[in-house]
Order: C-alpha cells, then sequence, then structure tokens
C-alpha cells in the first residue's frame, strides 16, 4: 500500500523535460521583453526626457514675474514655484536614472572637481535643518541636487556642444517669453523700482526680476560667441543675438550684465583679437579716442561732460549711484554684520531674501551670498571650486570655461550670480565648467579604448537572470 502511494506521488511530482522547458522558455521570454523595454527607456526616452528636463530648468527656475516679486507673491505656492518643483522632481528621476545606468556621470561626480561638488551639496542639506526657514532651505538643497545631476547627466550624455546649444536654446526661449508677457500684460512685465522718495523708475522684468532678465540676454549672447568660436554656429547668427539682447537691456536698464558681458566676450573673441588688422584698429581707435579728449577739453571741458555721462548711466543721474555701486557697499556690510551672527551653518538657502529684507533681498556678491546662506564653511568650498575653475581656465583652452568664469566673477562683485533657491542657468553652466577638465579626460580615454564612450556608456543594466 505504502509503495502504491509512494509511487504516484512520484509519478505525480515527476515532470517530463519538455513541460520542464516551458517555464524555462517562458523566463527566457519574459527576460527578453524586459530587455527590449530597459533599451527603449536607456536610448530613447532617457535622451529626450533629459534634454526636456534641462530645457525647463533653464527657462523655469528663473522665472519670478515681476509683478509678484513686487506684491510678495513669489514666497507663496504659485504657479511658477508649482512649475520648478515639477521640474526638480523630474531631474530627480532622470539624473537618478543618469547615475545609476552611465558609468560617466559617476565618473564625473566622484572625480575632485565633482567631489567639490558634492561636498558643497552634502553642506547645503547640513544646514537646512537649522535654517531660519528649514523646510525651504531643503527644498532648495533638494533642487541643487536635482540641477546637479540632470546637469552632469547632460554634459556626460551629450558633450560641451549640445549643452551649449540646449542651454542657448533654453535662454532664448525665457527672452522671447518675456517680450511676449510684456505685449500680453505690460503691467505684469513692469517692474517699479524705488530709488529714493523722489525717484521711482519703471523697468522691464518681463518673466522675473528686470537684473535676471538683464543676465540672461547678456548670456545669449555670450553663448552665441561661444558657439561661434568653437564652430557650432555661422557669424550671421551673432546680429540676431545681439540686436535682441541690446533691446532688452535697454528696456530693464541692467547695467551690470553688460560689463561682465563685455569682459566675458572679450575673452572668447581673444584668438580673433590676435589678428594684425585688429591690433591696427584698436591702435587707431585709441589715437582718435586721445585726440577726441583733447578737443572736448580744449573747448566744453570734461567736467561737463563727465556731468551728462552720470546722467545717462545712472538711474537717479547722481554720482553717489557710481561711488557707493548703487549703495551696495552698504548691503554689503549689513550681510557680513548677519552672517557673524550665524558663522557656521548661516541663515539658510532660501531664507536669505527675509534676512536681507531691509537691504534689497539679498546680498549682491558672489562670495558673501554662500556665507550668508551656509555660514562661512559654505562659503570655503565655492571659493575653492573658483580656483580650481581659474586654474583650469589657465591650463585649458576652452572658451566655454573662460567665458562662463569671467562672467560669473564679473557679475559676482556686485550681484548673487550662483546658488538661488531654484539655481538658473548660470549655476548649471558653472557646474560643467567645473566638470569639464574630467570630461575632455574621460573623451580622450575614450578614444584610445580605456573607458567607454558615451555611445556605450550603458553598462550598468539590470542583471536579469535566466539561471533556473
Amino acid at each position: 500500500m505504502s509503495s502504491a502511494f509512494a509511487n504516484s506521488r512520484s509519478r505525480s511530482f515527476t515532470t517530463s523535460p519538455r513541460a520542464a522547458a516551458v517555464p524555462q522558455e517562458r523566463r527566457v521570454e519574459q527576460t527578453k521583453q524586459s530587455l527590449d523595454l530597459f533599451a527603449f527607456m536607456d536610448l530613447l526616452v532617457f535622451p529626450i526626457a533629459l534634454q526636456f528636463c534641462y530645457i525647463g530648468m533653464v527657462f523655469g527656475n528663473n522665472i519670478d514675474v515681476a509683478k509678484e516679486i513686487q506684491t510678495g507673491a513669489q514666497s507663496t505656492l504659485t504657479f511658477q514655484i508649482l512649475l520648478k518643483l515639477v521640474f526638480v522632481a523630474i531631474g530627480l528621476v532622470i539624473g537618478g536614472w543618469g547615475w545609476w545606468y552611465r558609468q560617466r556621470v559617476r565618473a564625473l561626480l566622484t572625480s575632485l572637481p565633482g567631489t567639490m561638488i558634492l561636498a558643497l551639496l552634502a553642506w547645503h542639506f547640513v544646514t537646512s535643518p537649522m535654517a531660519m526657514s528649514a523646510f525651504k532651505s531643503f527644498i532648495a538643497a533638494v533642487s541643487f541636487l536635482s540641477i546637479v545631476l540632470v546637469t552632469t547627466s547632460m554634459l556626460a550624455c551629450f558633450g560641451v556642444r549640445r549643452l551649449v546649444m540646449t542651454t542657448l536654446f533654453g535662454i532664448i526661449l525665457y527672452v522671447l517669453g518675456s517680450i511676449v508677457l510684456y505685449a500680453v500684460s505690460p503691467e505684469m512685465a513692469t517692474f517699479k523700482e524705488v530709488m529714493n522718495r523722489f525717484v521711482t523708475i519703471e523697468r522691464f522684468g518681463g518673466l522675473a526680476h528686470p537684473n535676471m532678465l538683464g543676465k540672461y540676454a547678456v548670456m545669449m549672447v555670450l553663448l552665441t560667441m561661444i558657439a561661434i568660436g568653437d564652430g557650432y554656429l555661422d557669424w550671421k547668427w551673432s546680429v540676431p543675438s545681439i540686436l535682441l539682447a541690446a533691446g532688452v537691456l535697454v528696456a530693464c536698464l541692467s547695467r551690470t550684465p553688460v560689463i561682465a558681458g563685455v569682459a566675458a566676450c572679450g575673452i572668447v573673441m581673444a584668438p580673433i583679437l590676435r589678428k594684425r588688422e585688429t591690433y591696427l584698429a584698436i591702435a587707431g581707435c585709441m589715437i582718435a579716442g586721445l585726440i577726441g579728449f583733447v578737443i572736448v577739453e580744449s573747448t566744453i571741458g570734461f567736467d561737463f561732460v563727465a556731468e551728462k555721462l552720470i546722467a545717462k548711466v545712472t538711474k537717479t543721474g547722481s554720482a553717489e549711484e557710481v561711488t557707493t555701486v548703487t549703495g551696495r557697499t552698504d548691503i554689503w556690510k549689513y550681510s557680513l554684520a548677519r552672517s557673524a551672527e550665524r558663522p557656521i551653518f548661516g541663515w539658510g538657502s532660501a531664507s536669505t531674501a527675509v534676512v536681507m529684507e531691509d537691504m534689497s533681498g539679498h546680498s549682491h556678491n558672489l562670495i558673501l551670498h554662500p556665507i550668508l546662506a551656509m555660514g562661512f564653511p559654505g562659503g570655503a568650498l565655492v571659493i575653492v571650486i573658483l580656483l580650481m575653475n581659474l586654474v583650469n581656465a589657465i591650463r585649458m583652452d576652452s572658451l566655454l570655461l573662460r567665458g562662463v568664469l569671467v562672467f560669473t566673477l564679473v557679475l559676482g562683485m556686485v550681484e548673487s550670480p550662483l546658488l538661488g533657491s531654484f539655481p538658473d542657468g548660470l549655476t548649471i553652466l558653472w557646474i560643467a565648467i567645473t566638470l569639464l577638465p574630467i570630461l575632455l579626460i574621460l573623451d580622450k580615454q575614450a578614444d584610445r579604448g580605456l573607458v567607454n564612450s558615451p555611445a556605450v556608456d550603458n553598462v550598468h543594466r539590470p542583471n536579469f537572470s535566466t539561471a533556473t
């Protein structure tokens, strides 16, 4: 009886070779489907989504509609803030995919420059709980994380050329969007700036504060010059770019970005300025200027000309506006005094507008802003990264690196161009030029077959095992 039961049990649990092959074939088929889905996501969806997210961040992170700045609505949960948060969330997903599945992304961020950026990011998170507004500062840290991942993925997967052209496209969309907003609603796109109790001026702000719009307009020209210098664009594209930027800059009365842009474009165009004809033209202009100065001084006097010039280049017509850099010397003193109250952790990245409420809302300086936001350790990390940028700019022949760095340094003398609550296009480019030397090393190693090229970089694929 027991023997019969054992035999029947054995027959019932014994599987024929053909029957055993069915689950095996099904697992193989499932594996092929999974690999096909991964290949579709990685080779088609990821590149498109990455570029879309990158353009969205360049465009959307600089939106602070001028009308809402004046009413204080930018401190509440408005549509423009929701738009930024959406791109932050998308950036975390897309950038996380790039980090996990792209070896070059990890190689960039684990290099020395990448480690410094990650250290700044980590300190961003460390200081958030001690901030005046802890939740908003945490969101700012998450936004910076998203920007770092997306920018690094963009640089690693597409290279310098695509990054420059995509950034330029996003900035052009932003400038044109500001013009469209003014055409639809002039009141919303106009910023009324109170200079003193007697003088109030109207400035074209468009989608942001006039200074932010002016910065993007100059960056549009700068990136166009870089693209032309590197052979990405033809010279004819410089004309509409310069004309559009000039019109916007005149309307928004933004002078500092113009000075920074002239310095940066001068560096970018330096190879062309080495021609003999250019030297002769510069010498001729200097001689003509000297002759003109002598004529003016001997007829109407240069003091009269200086008085008229100050009236044109200042907003109030007062020379004090020039000598105090539009009151920024007082702002810097106040910013240092408030930073001394919290020297280690700072006030928080999203709290500087409240801390500096009586002094135009921010520190108006490249170094003082991170010190106020993240303490002196945060400021020290920014200084170290900038020094690395400077050394690389001297050693490397890169128009992007030199142009963006000079623009950032000159603009940063009187503005806070980097590390906003939602970092804009200039912070994105700053991250890119910091990682650029490592990218060039990886490209050389790829040419020699030592590392993967961007085309075959997705080597860290899921392990769909077919073992039984």
